[in-house]
């Protein structure tokens, strides 16, 4: 019996070279282990999904369909455009059509292709409301006349503003009625308002500025007026407009609608009454100066406070100044009409 038992617990040590016993009592159960893994040839193919293109969920592709899968990534192809080549390779930019991006609304998109006529009607003679827009009185529309003398040595080649009939008007009998049909407007007489609040004459290409009349007459010279005429759209004096909306047609009652985009866009043919304003970081005829000192190459400049804004009426100027016949005056009813047609090509 005891050399039984011995041969029993001898046994376990021979089977170590085995394998590992478990360390649970209960269940001795031999875990072997692997001394040679198998090759990594051996095993069957698998593929990695992150690194096997785009995910094809529940899809397989045979071999009856790869011909027409071959088909539309060549097509796809010839479709992408390139941008750049490095070492050989092209870098794929965009496929198909670009995407057209704006910051203008659609309704702001169509008015911007449309061309007005500018009609200052100012007041009417109650003093409470603006000029109606066929009221005799009010019939002149600012147009580009000829070559300016605005702004002297500095500011020159402009083109002068004068004022002439709107083209709306129809001519009629000593009865009042009407004997004819409105006129279509030409280029000259036609303007369009920029995304920056710019206004820009369709003829020319040239935008509002206020510039000051005349030469430079030094410092014991007369000060000089300012004028307004058409110059490039890049210049320091180009004019930025914004509009109020009439409240129920009352002068005294005015909502500011900003750029005039947003008052002659939708169906409106005769968009107004609107008062046009200038608008100026400051006041409108102050020199931009920037404080602060200098030496040697380098500077240091103090930061700019935000400054209020400023406003300027303009309107008809009746006796002309600088061959230019547009001015500003605080006191002035500046309102107007907008009348909108399409630029003829």
């Amino acid at each position: 019996m005891r050399v039984y038992a011995f041969w029993l617990s001898v046994i376990p040590v021979f089977r170590l070279s085995e394998g590992a016993l478990s360390r649970d009592a209960g269940h001795p159960v031999i875990v072997h282990s692997v001394i040679n893994p198998p090759h990594p040839n051996n095993k069957p193919h698998h593929v990695d999904a992150a690194s096997a293109g785009p995910r094809r969920l529940l899809q397989h592709t045979s071999r009856a369909n790869s011909t027409s899968v071959a088909a539309a990534a060549s097509k796809a192809s010839k479709t992408s455009k390139t941008s750049t080549r490095s070492n050989g390779r092209a870098t794929i930019a965009t496929f198909g059509a670009p995407k057209k991006v704006s910051a203008l609304s659609p309704a702001q998109e169509e008015a911007y292709t449309q061309g007005y006529t500018l009609q200052f009607v100012g007041l009417a003679k109650n003093g409470v409301e603006p000029r109606d827009t066929m009221s005799e009185a009010a019939n002149r529309c600012m147009v580009a006349g000829g070559p300016s003398s605005a702004g002297g040595n500095s500011g020159g080649g402009g083109t002068a503003l004068v004022w002439e009939g709107c083209p709306h008007f129809v001519q009629k009998d000593k009865f009042g009625v009407p004997t004819g049909d409105a006129k279509k407007p030409t280029a000259n007489q036609l303007f369009q308002f920029t995304i920056d609040g710019k206004l820009r004459h369709v003829a020319t290409g040239k935008c509002l500025r206020r510039v000051l009349c005349g030469p430079d007459l030094g410092p014991w010279g007369p000060e000089r007026p300012y004028v307004y005429d058409l110059g490039f759209c890049d210049e320091k004096g180009t004019v930025k407009i914004n509009v109020w909306e009439s409240r129920a047609n009352m002068a005294a009652q005015t909502m500011a609608l900003g750029n005039a985009l947003n008052g002659v866009e939708g169906t409106c043919i005769a968009c107004g009454p609107f008062m046009m304003q200038q608008v100026c970081e400051g006041p409108c005829d102050m020199v931009e100066v920037t404080t602060g000192w200098t030496k040697l190459p380098s500077a240091y400049a103090f930061k700019k406070k935000t400054q209020e804004k400023g406003m300027l009426r303009f309107g008809p100027f009746d006796d002309g100044l600088c061959d230019s016949f547009v001015k500003d005056d605080d006191a002035m009813a500046s309102w107007w009409y907008f009348h909108k047609y399409p630029i003829p090509k």
